[in-house]
């Protein structure tokens, strides 16, 4: 298994992403445009990271997280 949270940080990138954007002011138009598209792009490759991981050959539960 990865060590790397992926289902985690893929579930909280878009997330932080918002709370980012909502937090600039309306005259910061093109930094919104860039973070926004910057954040859509790491949610990206975090999804294509589960996708080239992803075993379809295997009937088990992939990508497990367990917190505790």
């Amino acid at each position: 298994m990865h060590s790397f949270p992926l289902i985690s940080a893929l579930t909280l990138t878009p997330l932080i992403g918002a709370v980012l954007l909502a937090g600039l002011d309306a005259r910061h138009r093109g930094l919104a445009r860039q973070l926004a598209l910057g954040f859509s792009f790491i949610s990206l490759l975090l999804a294509g990271g589960l996708w080239f991981g992803f075993d379809p050959a295997s009937a088990e539960l992939q990508f497990i997280e367990r917190h505790g």
